[in-house]
């Protein structure tokens, strides 16, 4: 240090004396001039820095001090976080146990519905991933608003596939977990057979795979609970009362997972996994409508609780839409999920992708596993074959966006290779239950007690016992006397038949039935076929609840039971068996009348739906008398909406038109719309909405009206989605967008007639896209 300073004091002193000198002896009189005022300056430097350094280097001896204890202290800042993530990832020999037991449970294809092949695909063969939508938060107010309104920040891939209508993975939302705490409570919505638990199923196997090398997200510890076991708990919900979620974990959870019974987790670990001191814990609740009505608000409002308390856990609810808005209404009280997300129906490019996965697997597995190329070649002709059928047919196409039915699809393409696929979806179960009961004990050899006709009708009658009691899963002991029942009813019915040849033909001596077990009948129908199954220990449901909701539908009306079933046409439980049974009849125009005559929202929308699809699939000697009556459906149809803007209630009409138009197009409220459906929107119901608009506000409101303003923006009838720049512009004309900003829903003027064509368009997921794709429509 010494040494540095003594340099910096005389090293400008030093130059300043050789130059001088160099001058003096040159004789250049003139330099020698010019380099005295150096000397001196450099003279009186070697004076003043010797202070000047020694401070120097004090202050600077202290800024080094702090700058090194900084750095030192973010390093070990980061080697704290280092050792901290390796602390928590570090499993213990139970967490390995665990999560060995959980994804064995999941690690399997669970054929809902049957299989022609006697081998099950593994999940992570034949799993396609599904896409989310109509991804929404909820506000202060209560209400639903879609995350592209700003409420949430999504990353920019993500936010392209929103505006492209891609939809998004789960994993996409898991990955933000961390930092965005609305993705911690999700819910997804689904009708049967989309995938839901699937879904579920093979995010517990890749958590629980413990071979990954890196996962989608980051690693969380999973727990699959299926709520229909709540129902099978002592004392049923009562249970809750006494129970937090670590608890029912740890006693009921754990103990039904493969070998789980010989686990014994440490004491309270379950609740530090909750509490977020070791991984992360996932918590996904599965099949809230297979709870019974009665015990789901009980049920939501435990889970809300256990949403609460655990805040850094991440929770899922899976669970059909009538069944979740049942419960999550207005009147609701507790902590609920705070965004909701829809299954999108599988595109083509997903039915190809699964159907050439599960082939090869079908056509591996009786080959001993073999994929060989020739195998390969097999599998793939298989798939593209049966493809271009689904092409070719609209309305298989339509069955082969769910992905239970195009494993259906699949299965009987298989089995009947050279035969038509079914056209509808209760012809499709209809085969398959043949194939289940039928043909496949015959192809394996396996003499059934009953005729496969008589195994579907006490099916059925069980099938109905389960739908009026609102149960998805029973025991063993009431099974065995309800099919004990079913079976007796069969017997009287066959000896009244005999009975009755006898007294036709007294000559013809027929054998008195036989008599069947009903222990000897479950354990045959459950080893062969995939109808009724157990799913554990002395606990049967059917393989999937469509299945249980066509069988009670096709008994129904074997015993004619029309008059019960439309008298319990508001509980969940009855929807799908209502349009299952009215999909069965030829002529369904007097189960639409009954329903409309009924009156209720809810029944004239089962009675819409199976008149959309009447009109789809009946023959043209239907088709005049489906037209009268599409009248009568559509007076009660639009008949709240009338009222609602006759009275003024503009905020109320806008609501039910977003119900009309959703429900128009197959969806449930709260979903969005694709462009192809607003581009594809029914005309007769475009007109009659924008007439009751235009009627009762004075040609002010109406999609008409802003169809012509977003022309004079210079909006194009192509249906294509306007610029940021045409997009502002229109939203001036109409009042969305007032002093540079766009306004929320409850700032739109809802008083009286205001801004020419400022309603409809309030509470809807993407206006903008609504409005330029309906804006091509002949209004």
């Amino acid at each position: 240090m010494k040494v540095r300073q003594t340099l910096i004091r005389w090293m400008p002193f030093g130059a300043s004396f050789a130059l001088m000198g160099n001058a003096v002896l040159a004789q250049d009189w003139v330099q020698t001039l010019l380099t005295f005022p150096w000397l001196a300056g450099s003279t009186a430097w070697a004076a003043y820095s010797a202070a000047f350094l020694e401070r120097l280097d004090e202050v600077m001896r202290d800024k080094g001090s702090a700058g090194a204890d900084s750095a030192v202290a973010a390093v070990e800042q980061l080697f704290s976080g280092v050792r901290e993530t390796l602390r928590r990832d570090q499993l213990s020999e139970f967490e390995m146990a665990y999560l060995a037991a959980q994804a064995a449970m999941c690690r399997d294809y669970q054929v809902e519905g049957g299989s022609a092949s006697t081998f099950v695909p593994m999940l992570s063969e034949v799993f396609v991933p599904l896409e989310l939508s109509d991804v929404a938060v909820r506000g202060q107010e209560g209400q639903l608003w879609p995350v592209f309104r700003g409420l949430m920040k999504l990353q920019d891939n993500q936010l392209e596939k929103l505006a492209a209508r891609e939809g998004l993975s789960i994993w996409d939302l898991l990955k933000e977990v961390e930092t965005v705490p609305a993705y911690r409570h999700m819910a997804i919505k689904a009708w049967g057979g989309y995938g839901k638990t699937t879904l579920l199923r093979n995010l517990t196997f890749v958590y629980g795979d413990q071979t990954q090398k890196a996962y989608p997200a980051a690693p969380m510890m999973p727990f699959l609970i299926y709520l229909r076991n709540f129902q099978l708990l002592p004392g049923e919900m009562d249970d809750l009362k006494t129970l937090d979620l670590a608890q029912l974990i740890t006693q009921h959870h754990i103990p039904r997972l493969p070998a789980g019974a010989k686990l014994q987790p440490p004491e309270e670990w379950a609740e530090q996994v909750l509490r977020g001191t070791r991984r992360r814990a996932l918590v996904m609740w599965d099949g809230l409508d297979e709870v019974k009505a009665v015990n789901r608000p009980a049920l939501a409002r435990w889970m809300g609780q256990q949403m609460a308390a655990y805040p850094e856990a991440v929770f899922i609810i899976t669970s059909r839409p009538n069944a979740y808005n049942e419960v999550y209404n207005d009147q609701f009280t507790g902590a609920q999920p705070t965004m909701t997300l829809f299954v999108k129906p599988f595109n083509k490019a997903q039915q190809a992708k699964f159907l050439h996965q599960w082939y090869l697997c079908q056509e591996s597995y009786v080959r001993g596993g073999r994929k060989t190329p020739e195998v390969v070649q097999e599998a793939q002709k298989s798939a593209e074959t049966l493809l271009e059928q689904l092409n070719q047919r609209p309305e298989l196409q339509d069955l082969a966006k769910n992905p239970l039915l195009l494993n259906l699809i699949g299965t009987f393409h298989r089995f009947y290779p050279g035969q038509e696929l079914p056209q509808r979806r209760g012809e499709l179960y209809q085969e398959i239950c043949k194939l289940q009961l039928g043909a496949r004990p015959l192809a394996k050899r396996v003499a059934m007690p009953l005729p496969w006709e008589e195994i579907q009708e006490v099916l059925q009658g069980v099938a109905l016992a389960m739908v009026k009691q609102e149960l998805r899963t029973v025991t063993e002991k009431p099974l065995l006397r309800l099919l004990g029942q079913m079976l007796q009813r069969l017997e009287t019915e066959q000896e009244t038949e005999q009975e009755t040849d006898r007294g036709a033909d007294s000559g013809l001596d027929l054998a008195p039935g036989v008599a069947v077990e009903p222990a000897e009948f479950l354990r045959t129908v459950v080893r062969v076929s995939e109808l009724l199954v157990e799913r554990e220990a002395q606990e049967y449901e059917f393989s999937h609840l469509s299945f249980q909701n066509y069988l009670a539908a096709l008994e129904v009306k074997r015993t004619q039971q029309e008059k019960l079933m439309l008298q319990s046409y508001d509980k969940p439980a009855w929807k799908e068996p209502i349009l299952l049974y009215g999909a069965q009849m030829r002529n369904p125009a007097g189960l639409i009348r009954k329903l409309c005559g009924i009156g209720d929202k809810m029944a004239v929308e089962l009675a819409y739906t199976i008149w959309q699809e009447s009109t789809r699939k009946l023959g043209p000697d239907m088709e005049q008398e489906l037209a009268q009556l599409a009248e009568q459906v559509q007076l009660f149809r639009f008949r709240d909406l009338e009222n609602f803007l006759k009275n003024g209630e503009w905020q109320k009409a806008d609501r039910e038109t977003y119900r009309l138009m959703i429900t128009a197009v197959g969806k449930e409220e709260g979903q969005a719309f694709e462009p192809e459906e607003l581009l594809n929107f029914p005309w007769e119901e475009l007109l009659k909405i924008d007439g009751l608009w235009r009627n009762y506000s004075n040609n002010r409101y109406g999609f008409s009206i802003q169809k012509e303003i977003y022309v004079k923006c210079g909006g194009k009838l192509d249906g294509s989605y306007p610029g940021d720049k045409l997009w502002t512009a229109f939203g001036k004309e109409v009042g969305w967008h007032v002093n540079d900003r766009w306004l929320g829903y409850s700032d739109l003027e809802w008083g009286g007639t205001g801004v020419l064509g400022h309603l409809p368009g309030g509470e809807w997921k993407g206006r903008g896209i609504v409005v330029s794709l309906l804006s091509h429509r002949d209004l």
